[in-house]
């Protein structure tokens, strides 16, 4: 199937976020959850987060 036959229904979330900066460089890819439910996504100098209610 590939990204050639992608169908956004398919999903099982999306959510819109605003991308920022790192305070330092991410190297590995890394996915964070707190105890708030905030969702942190990282790598190289983005970051971008999001609250799971």
């Amino acid at each position: 199937m590939g990204a050639f036959k992608y169908d956004e229904k398919q999903d099982a979330l999306r959510v819109k976020v605003k991308p920022s900066k790192t305070p330092q460089l991410v190297e590995q890819f890394t996915i964070t959850a707190d105890k708030a439910g905030i969702i942190t996504l990282a790598w190289e100098n983005s970051q971008a987060a999001f609250t799971v209610k």
